[in-house]
């Protein structure tokens, strides 16, 4: 015949299970299921199934600091790192701590400060440090310091004709 091969069905070389790939699936063979490769430490395999055997390649490097791994490297995913801020931020009087390299951290409580003090730098990453409330000039008082509000200097009342303010400034 001049076409030997004419007549019959042409059917899908048909599907692997997963980590298989399809080979020498070709004209009168259906191939054979074969494993994907390994590809070794700090690689991952790129592309493997269907009748694509894949392609090694070098993982991303280890996350920079204020990132953290989202997903670790491994024979199938590259490592993706993430940012620490684009976590949800931490309920209010509290801040993330342990952010990078492979975790995504943990809320904690912010410094509980003394009377007579108050809180600064709990949102950057840390639980704050308690400073001291400062004095005021003669004749003001200082309103309103504790947790995170440091207060402000106000005058204080005048007395009436006659008296005088004891406890001010």
């Amino acid at each position: 015949d001049e076409y030997p091969f004419s007549g019959g069905v042409c059917e899908p070389c048909g599907g692997c299970a997963d980590g298989e790939f399809r080979a020498d699936c070709v004209y009168m063979s259906e191939g054979e299921c074969r494993m994907c490769q390994d590809c070794g430490q700090e690689r991952y395999l790129y592309g493997c199934g269907g009748e694509e055997e894949g392609e090694c390649r070098d993982c991303s490097e280890a996350c920079e600091a204020g990132s953290y791994e989202l997903v670790a490297c491994s024979p199938r995913t590259d490592r993706e790192c993430v940012p620490c801020d684009s976590q949800p931020p931490c309920p209010a009087g509290e801040f993330r701590e342990g952010c990078g390299v492979v975790s995504a951290g943990k809320c904690a409580p912010c410094a509980a400060c003394p009377a007579g003090s108050f809180r600064m730098g709990c949102d950057t990453g840390s639980k704050g440090t308690c400073q001291t409330c400062g004095s005021c000039p003669a004749g003001q008082y200082r309103s309103s310091c504790s947790g995170v509000d440091p207060g402000v200097c106000k005058p204080c009342d005048a007395c009436p004709e006659g008296e005088y303010r004891s406890g001010c400034g």
